[in-house]
């Protein structure tokens, strides 16, 4: 019996010689990455010619009934121009978060009351003389063709005119890059671009004289009567900050690739580095739905280069190891993936102690992040059906000789179809309600009913309750934690801290002291013990 103590305490020495040595090591890399970032980062500093940009849009909005939809369209980014901040301010409004169409890069804006609304959006860009790589985007559909081949408002492809201005560039059959020249030249040659002239591209065409979206839309008209895909596109002049008003430019499909086209500006196949687009195939950066926006303001000024932003002359191999660089969506994403650690850290700081006992570690953080990036009535219906639905289904099928696995699949089948009338019935109360989020939740409330199962099983229902109770309490804290966005966006500049999260885990992981539930007036805290096991008529299959 001494000898068997003694091999214990000597294992237990060790493990604990093990993990300081794992501890000190996850401190002393966490300390020197940061301090090497430090050293490596450029603060305020910029290449020659290179400049930072907050381009700030102010909109008026009457919201005639809740539901109404805003679409602002935020900064493309270019071979010069690159978003690298987004923030918004939109009191009575509420932001959709999921985008069904990929394509779709609109930020959309929810009215969620009736009355006069205001939208401040802010971009904060950085503008290279340093061509970048931008990613190649997949060719327009055979839909897309059709769309931006198309008549449309202020595009008469289809007018005998434009039909004899084209005929007379193509008298000799050129080759199509010569013939998008020629319809440029002709374009800058024979229409006068005036402010308050109209916007009609057949018109500027007939008059020879247009505004500046007038004399885009002709260009377009020409380019799709030749049956060259084209499109409008809205954007800004940042070296023209005083003009605050929107440039329009446009591009046609060649050569497997958008070429810019650019009247106004004069130039073919490119475009100054402080032109980014806003929307590429509209001419209106707010675009409302059910709602009449109003007085539309802009507001563009130079901005102080932000700590952390890499601002290289040149592409380099260890850019990849900064996070700050990414598009703001990405790094909204990131910043997420990067507070679920410290979501699990709050989780095993209750379970240590405290002295609770949750549905695994994880999973109260997963249901955080389905509250949190959920909308509060979608995630609070899923999780009432699923989990009452999970936690009855046991009971409700009682005498039958059924296998958990068979039971749950009966569960989810009643769930499934009762959501589609509970996404139906909020969507009747709330029009706007976005139901393509109810999918997040289930799928992460499917492992906790599985666990609900086994516990039950095993253990008996009243300690599969207890458990869930605390997993809810947990996924509270948690989700404390997620709501801190700041915390994700400083783990963005500084990543290698996880290492300290990982040391704080692995040492909460060895605690043996006294917990909370072990104090007297606190035993009620504590997991009540599991009954004897009854023996069950149930036949349950090899592998369970």
């Amino acid at each position: 019996m001494t000898a068997t103590k003694r091999t214990n305490r000597n294992s237990n020495d060790a493990g604990s010689r093990h993990l300081a040595i794992a501890v000190t090591l996850l401190v002393l890399f966490a300390a020197a990455a940061v301090t090497t970032r430090l050293m490596l980062q450029q603060t305020g500093k910029f290449p020659a010619g290179d400049s930072a940009w907050s381009v700030t849009l102010t909109a008026d909005i009457h919201a005639p009934a809740a539901g109404a939809l805003v679409r602002v369209a935020p900064p493309w980014d270019t071979r010069h121009a690159r978003l690298y901040g987004q923030s918004l301010i939109h009191p009575g409004m509420r932001q959709r978060r999921t985008r069904k169409d990929k394509s779709n890069r609109d930020i959309v804006l929810v009215a969620t009351r009736a009355g006069e609304m205001s939208i401040e959006a802010r971009f904060d860009l950085h503008i290279s003389q340093v061509p970048r790589t931008v990613p190649k985007r997949p060719a327009p559909t055979e839909t897309d063709r059709a769309v931006w081949l198309a008549a449309a408002d202020g595009i008469p492809v289809d007018a005998t005119a434009i039909t004899a201005i084209l005929d007379g560039l193509t008298t000799d059959r050129p080759e199509t890059s010569v013939l998008i020249r020629r319809i440029f030249e002709h374009v800058s040659e024979r229409i006068r671009i005036t402010p308050k002239a109209g916007d009609d591209g057949g018109r500027a065409l007939a008059k020879h004289q247009g505004s500046a979206l007038g004399a885009t839309r002709a260009l377009v008209t020409l380019l799709r009567a030749a049956h060259l895909p084209a499109r409008v596109v809205t954007g800004l002049d940042l070296d023209r900050a005083e003009n605050m008003q929107p440039k329009y430019w446009a591009e046609v499909y060649h050569q497997d690739r958008w070429q810019v086209v650019d009247v106004e500006g004069g130039h073919l196949d490119t475009l100054p580095p402080a032109c980014v687009p806003l929307r590429k195939g509209g001419e209106q950066v707010l675009e409302a739905e059910n709602a009449q926006p109003g007085n539309i303001r802009w507001r563009i000024q130079p901005a102080t280069p932000p700590r952390g932003l890499l601002v290289s002359a040149s592409p380099r191999l260890l850019d990849f190891m900064d996070l700050t660089r990414l598009a703001p969506a990405t790094r909204a994403m990131l910043g997420v993936l990067l507070l679920m650690p410290l979501g699990a850290l709050a989780t095993e700081l209750l379970r240590q102690l405290v002295g609770i006992r949750t549905y695994g570690t994880f999973t109260p953080t997963l249901l955080a992040l389905a509250v949190v990036y959920v909308d509060w009535p979608t995630a609070a219906a899923v999780f009432a059906l699923v989990t009452v639905l999970g936690v009855s289904g046991r009971a409700l099928l009682p005498n039958l000789e059924l296998t958990r696995m068979v039971r749950l699949g009966v569960v989810f089948t009643l769930v499934a179809m009762v959501m589609a009338l509970v996404i139906s019935l909020l969507i009747h109360f709330e029009p706007s309600l976005d139901s393509s989020v109810a999918l997040l939740p289930i799928v992460i409330l499917t492992s906790l009913v599985d666990r609900i199962y086994a516990i039950a099983d095993e253990h008996g229902p009243r300690i599969a309750l207890f458990r869930l109770g605390w997993t809810i309490v947990a996924a509270f804290a948690s989700m404390a934690v997620l709501l801190q966005t700041w915390w994700g966006e400083w783990l963005l500049a500084y990543p290698e801290m996880h290492a300290v999260t990982a040391a704080a885990i692995m040492l909460l992981g060895r605690y043996r002291g006294r917990r909370l539930v072990d104090l007297g007036w606190l035993t009620w805290l504590r997991e009540p013990a599991p009954a004897k096991k009854a023996s069950s008529k149930r036949t349950e299959s090899p592998a369970q």
